[in-house]
């Protein structure tokens, strides 16, 4: 293990332990492939954390939440949803493609779960992008009568659409999305 994969480790959030079972699990976004049109490998390994936790029975449904546009119109939760769509029941899975942000997944998915009046949730979300899922939650779900746990889903870095995410490695996600988290706080997201 180098040094930066030891970093990562040591400063990542922990992931929070599974429930015995959760009326959903929830995958937030992560943008696009450098084609600009499928999901990135980040995207994609949240969607397919997601299935496994599905596939599993902890969680009897699935929402795939984030609502950037690609290059084919297509929302980066759609682009996740063709990852896994053909494994699983279309009536388990549920696309939100009104988020733009973090705390736009988190608003987003909540009414759908207040919706059809789901209480447990398990998030996913990449990696290093957990720390600022977790503490995103914990602010706009608290007083819900919403319970979560988060977990990651591990992802090479790299290969994204975005100018913002060109770098592949940790040390270029830990400044951006550190700055980010920064930001969410100053905006009381988080």
């Amino acid at each position: 293990m180098n040094f930066l994969d030891w970093l990562e480790r040591i400063l990542e959030t922990k992931d929070d332990p599974l429930p015995s079972e959760a009326d959903v699990v929830i995958g937030f976004d992560f943008g696009f492939a450098e084609n600009g049109i499928s999901a990135s490998p980040q995207s994609a390994a949240v969607a397919e954390k997601c299935l496994q936790i599905f596939q599993t029975g902890i969680a009897k449904k699935v929402i795939l939440s984030g609502g950037m546009k690609g290059l084919s119109g297509i929302t980066s939760a759609e682009a996740m949803a063709e990852v896994i769509c053909q494994r699983m029941p279309p009536e388990n899975l549920f696309v939100e493609s009104k988020s733009l942000r973090t705390y736009g997944n988190a608003c987003c998915s909540l009414e759908i779960m207040q919706k059809y009046n789901w209480q447990t949730a398990i998030v996913v979300a990449q990696q290093w992008h957990a720390r600022r899922v977790k503490a995103t939650l914990k602010k706009t779900w608290a007083g819900r009568g919403v319970s979560f746990s988060v977990v990651k889903a591990r992802s090479s870095y790299g290969d994204n659409f975005s100018p913002w995410h060109v770098a592949d490695n940790f040390l270029f996600f830990c400044i951006y999305d550190t700055l980010a988290f920064a930001y969410f706080k100053l905006k009381k997201y988080c």
